[in-house]
């Protein structure tokens, strides 16, 4: 990675988002386990980012090359994970045009933080075949669903693939301006 402003890490948005993270798990009526143990961990990372605002140090591990080769992909996993979780658990308290609203547009998140990890992935050929094996996936799940009738999954699935394939192939320059973290 390169060390200029766009890829330096930015704890206060990142401690901002866990400490949301974990206040929405906290709403949720019944935890699972795993949202147990995710809110808290997600709180747990808030408290470190916070801490890493104020003590230069500790903001400076943060921006090494190996620490933020293990801790950013930890920030994008669980951000993700948390984002499905949390989303999931609400959907129960909402309903009418809102509920249908806030399912369309977190799963649109998900799909975009799916596509921003394919692009991120294109730089490592290990990865890149991975990122390529799981847009075929979603390409022949599409054709898939299509054949059985189930039209409007299967064409959005086919196109996701699709997409995929191409922001792997083209690798397009607009996330060279915004970095997954």
């Amino acid at each position: 990675m390169k060390d200029d402003d766009n890829t330096k890490f930015n704890p206060l948005v990142w401690g901002i988002l866990f400490f949301t993270f974990w206040l929405s798990l906290r709403t949720i009526g019944q935890l699972q386990t795993l949202q147990e143990v995710l809110s808290w961990f997600c709180l747990g990372l808030s408290v470190v980012l916070w801490l890493s605002i104020f003590i230069q140090p500790l903001r400076t591990v943060f921006d090494k090359p190996k620490p933020r080769a293990v801790f950013l992909p930890v920030v994008f996993v669980v951000s993700i994970m948390s984002f499905a979780l949390s989303l999931v658990g609400s959907l129960s308290d909402i309903g009418g045009f809102t509920r249908e609203l806030s399912l369309v547009l977190g799963l649109l998140w998900i799909v975009a933080y799916f596509l921003v990890i394919v692009r991120s992935a294109t730089t490592v050929r290990i990865t890149r075949i991975a990122s390529i094996l799981a847009s075929l996936t979603f390409v022949g799940s599409g054709i898939y669903r299509l054949i059985n009738s189930q039209i409007l999954a299967g064409a959005l699935l086919v196109a996701l693939g699709i997409a995929s394939l191409v922001i792997i192939a083209k690798r397009p320059g607009m996330w060279h301006q915004f970095p997954p973290v």
